[in-house]
């Protein structure tokens, strides 16, 4: 088999391409923005069109879904949507486009908690890609091809902006949920050290007693990331190897530091990047320390800023890239499939 040119594939992609109500791009926009600025040619069909098309037994001309007569499609990639709710969504995009198909989720899927339509899709993708490999066994047992491709990449067109003004000491991000013990553990480092929150619920966050403003997104929420001493981060599964959340590569890419709470597998990615904690009371310590010597928070900053690079959607895209190519050219089940 010839080998495939990285730069010449024919890759059918589908997922959200819409903005967000904070005006934000989906993820999969500048994903697809850099799959085509690497050269290949991208199809992108939108989720909720490919949904309806595959309900209605596939109709001609009806969706904006591509029809092929003399093109090589060489993979397709499909987002999660909880609405893509059996393996047909998987199933008829591989046989309409007679290609490899890669279902790739950068959710924490939290196990045996996720309803039967996410397992049916993932065992019948051609890899499955995920952040969760502390969950790769469970994904193994129910006979899933289960890939490592953590996302913890932020749109590298983003604005950069470095601020001598702190407004904020300690800031979080986030919703107000207790999703992996976060809201638990924010309660008890607000007691000592009061944080920031920026929320879309940020009501919600006042009435469990902390400062909150409404959510920012893109280049607002670099610029108060800029103006903040310390990004507190935590994860929807603290204790799932591996897997963390994509405001990792936001703040470290926006110059913050961050202060996350430890996830195993975090130093073999990040470093010493940013800083951890496991409990209310390190995550106190640390903070008073911090606060009262500026300069170590200089230089943490300064360490992520050689790393900046690393939290783009570039640089995850030249790594899908490899993998595809990788995939097409050798395909073999026992290469893919966790021992």
């Amino acid at each position: 088999m010839v080998g495939t040119f990285l730069s010449e594939m024919n890759i059918v992609f589908v997922g959200n391409f819409q903005t967000g109500p904070g005006g934000e791009p989906a993820d999969e926009v500048h994903i697809t923005r850099e799959l085509e600025d690497a050269g290949n040619k991208v199809f992108k069909i939108p989720r909720d069109e490919w949904r309806e098309y595959v309900i209605e037994k596939c109709p001609r001309g009806k969706y904006n879904v591509p029809e092929f007569q003399n093109k090589k499609i060489d993979i397709a990639i499909i987002c999660k949507w909880h609405h893509f709710y059996d393996d047909s969504f998987i199933t008829t995009l591989r046989s309409k486009y007679n290609c490899p198909v890669f279902y790739w989720v950068w959710d924490f899927m939290e196990g045996h908690t996720v309803g039967d339509w996410h397992m049916n899709m993932a065992q019948v993708a051609d890899l499955y890609l995920s952040g969760e490999i502390g969950l790769a066994h469970w994904y193994r047992q129910n006979k899933v091809k289960f890939y490592y491709l953590q996302f913890d990449v932020v749109d590298g067109s983003m604005p950069y902006f470095t601020s001598k003004e702190k407004k904020y000491n300690v800031i979080y991000m986030g919703s107000c949920i207790n999703q992996g013990g976060r809201l638990d553990m924010l309660k008890a480092i607000n007691k000592d050290i009061p944080i920031t929150v920026f929320g879309h619920d940020f009501e919600t966050w006042r009435k469990e007693g902390f400062n909150a403003y409404p959510a920012v997104y893109g280049a607002e929420a670099n610029k108060v990331i800029a103006e903040s001493n310390i990004v507190l981060g935590t994860s929807c599964g603290p204790r799932c190897f591996g897997y963390w959340s994509n405001r990792v590569g936001r703040t470290l890419y926006a110059g913050g530091f961050l202060l996350q709470w430890y996830t195993p597998g975090m130093e073999s990615f990040i470093g010493g990047g940013c800083d951890y904690f496991s409990t209310p009371e390190e995550a106190v310590t640390k903070i008073q320390r911090y606060l009262g010597d500026p300069d170590l928070i200089l230089k943490k900053k300064e360490e992520a800023y050689c790393q900046r690079e690393t939290w783009t959607s570039e640089y995850k895209v030249k790594q899908l890239l490899v993998l595809i190519d990788r995939y097409i050219n050798d395909p073999h089940t026992d290469l893919w499939m966790l021992p």
